[in-house]
């Protein structure tokens, strides 16, 4: 147990400088998102602020009825999203800014902790005699199988840039491979 919880706090540590890597030195962080341009923006903002009251995800255009439209409801939302434009929007009332910072360093470690644990949980239960890499490969494909669950869900519904997903991908599956790398080698295993 007590290596277990070693490999899972390396292996987060790790997780978590990839992570600063992947979003501040390289391009992966930014990969498809773009930023309004001012003149868009000082509507949107207007738009929004007296309308939206709840943090929330919102898609446009909307559905009347939601959430149980009727055929016509859809139909008509269905057409407004044709004519364009159509997107999803992540909104915060009255922002934070980056005033939490701190905050989400930490909220940000935590989940590349309890990932690794995850991982040496079940790593745990792959033989050594399979060999360091083969262990560092079951590791990796959780990273894999995260990218390809979630964000391909992302790209197929919500219609999020293919170069997001790329991005996103590779910074998973390569992020698990760090991280098993380490959980891999420091978590203890039958034979």
């Amino acid at each position: 147990m007590k290596k277990m919880l070693i490999a899972a706090l390396v292996g987060g540590l790790l997780l978590f400088a990839w992570g600063f890597v992947s979003h501040m030195l390289l391009p992966l962080g930014h990969a498809g998102l773009s930023v309004l341009p001012p003149a868009a923006e000082a509507g949107l903002i207007s738009g929004l602020k007296g309308n939206l009251t709840e943090p929330g995800l919102y898609f446009f255009p909307g559905v009347d009825n939601w959430p149980n439209p009727s055929e016509a409801d859809q139909e008509t939302q269905d057409a407004k999203a044709r004519s364009g434009p159509a997107g999803l929007i992540a909104v915060e009332p009255v922002g934070t800014g980056m005033s939490n910072f701190s905050l989400m360093l930490v909220m940000e470690l935590i989940s590349n902790l309890v990932c690794a644990l995850v991982m040496a949980v079940v790593l745990m239960h792959v033989p050594k005699s399979m060999g360091l890499m083969r262990r560092v490969g079951i590791g990796t494909l959780l990273g894999a199988y995260a990218a390809v669950d979630i964000e391909a869900s992302y790209n197929t519904w919500y219609h999020f840039p293919g170069a997001y997903f790329r991005a996103q991908a590779i910074v998973a599956i390569a992020g698990a491979f760090v991280a098993a790398l380490a959980v891999a080698a420091l978590t203890d295993a039958p034979e």
